[in-house]
C-alpha cells in the first residue's frame, strides 16, 4: 500500500528540526546556571559558615569542651571515675564551663559564650580569650541541657565565633 509523501513531511520536520533547536536552547540555558554556580562568590561565606558551625558542634558536642561526659562500664572510687565515659552531647557541663577554650586548638579562634538557665533564670557569660564583638562574628543559638551541681535544667547558649580570616 503506498502512502502520501506529502502529509508525512511536517512531521518528521517538526522532529528534527524544531525539537533539536529546543534542545539546542535548553542546553545553553543550563549551561549559563552552571558557569553562573561556579563563578559565584558566595562560595567564601559558606566556606565561613561551615568553619562557624564546625566550631560551635565542637563546643557543644566534643568532651574536650562543653559537653557532659558519665562514667559507665566502671566504678566511682575516692570520687573518681574508674572506666569508660559516655559523652552527652548537647548536655552542657558547667564545670567545664569556664575553661573550655583550650578545646578549640587555635589560638586565633576567640569565641563567647553566653548560657541562659530556664529553670533557675540565671544566666552566665564566658570569654576566656577576652574577645570583643564586632561585625566579623558570627551568632547563633541552641537549645541545650545543662547540668549543673547533679541536676538537669533547660536552657539555650548563644555562640558567638571569630574564626580566622
Amino acid at each position: 500500500m503506498m502512502r502520501n509523501k506529502k502529509g508525512s513531511g511536517w512531521l518528521t520536520f517538526f522532529v528534527n528540526h524544531i525539537l533539536s533547536m529546543i534542545l539546542i536552547v535548553l542546553a545553553v540555558l543550563m549551561l549559563g546556571t552552571v558557569i553562573k554556580g561556579v563563578t559565584d562568590k558566595s562560595i567564601s561565606y559558606d566556606v565561613k559558615d561551615l568553619h562557624y558551625n564546625l566550631l560551635a558542634t565542637r563546643i557543644l558536642d566534643s568532651a574536650d569542651c562543653l559537653a557532659y561526659t558519665e562514667p559507665y562500664l566502671g566504678d566511682i572510687v575516692n570520687g573518681n571515675a574508674q572506666g569508660y565515659y559516655r559523652v552527652r552531647a548537647g548536655i552542657i557541663d558547667m564545670d567545664k564551663f569556664g575553661t573550655w577554650a583550650d578545646c578549640l586548638g587555635s589560638p586565633s579562634v576567640a569565641a563567647i559564650l553566653t548560657l541562659d538557665d530556664f529553670t533557675n533564670g540565671n544566666s552566665a557569660t564566658s570569654n576566656p580569650g577576652g574577645a570583643t564583638l564586632s561585625s566579623s562574628f558570627k551568632s547563633d543559638y541552641y537549645f541545650v541541657k545543662i547540668y549543673d551541681s547533679g541536676e538537669f535544667h533547660d536552657g539555650i547558649i548563644k555562640i558567638s565565633i571569630k574564626g580566622p580570616d
